[in-house]
């Protein structure tokens, strides 16, 4: 999995910033460096990641919204097509094998928190998951 864009709202050292890690023609960057001062927030950046890595429903947060979007490799995008209850929903694969990821910090102590949606490779329309698709990974 690598990230492509991440996206903060009301943030409360970023405010609103969104990082775009593709290059010009779109692609992925493969290595990023994060470089600055102390207290820039460079750790803050890093533990955001690892926060989406474990996509925890967190109540302390106020008022804040992020946005991801992700590309899977095709070995990832098979593995979610075997997974039970979820498969049906990654059999026509995604355009870019790509997904986007939201997360309200307004909704508290629910997985409704975070929804997950995608285009259909195929342009067949968009799908979009919920709650439901967290209790089934």
């Amino acid at each position: 999995m690598k990230i492509r864009k991440v996206k903060f709202e009301r943030h409360p050292i970023f405010g609103d910033l969104e990082l775009d890690f593709t290059d010009k023609s779109g692609k992925v960057i493969d290595t990023i460096i994060l470089a600055g001062e102390n207290g820039v927030g460079k750790s803050v950046l890093l533990n955001t990641f690892f926060e989406l890595a474990n996509l925890n429903v967190h109540p302390g947060k106020n008022n804040e919204k992020r946005f991801f979007e992700i590309q899977f490799s095709n070995t990832e995008i098979d593995y979610l097509r075997d997974v039970d209850g979820i498969s049906a929903q990654f059999m026509k694969g995604f355009e870019n094998n790509s997904l986007q990821i939201a997360i309200d910090y307004n909704i508290k102590d629910s997985w409704d928190q975070i929804g997950v949606r995608g285009k259909f490779a195929d342009n067949s329309g968009e799908m979009k998951l919920f709650s439901g698709f967290f209790s089934n990974l």
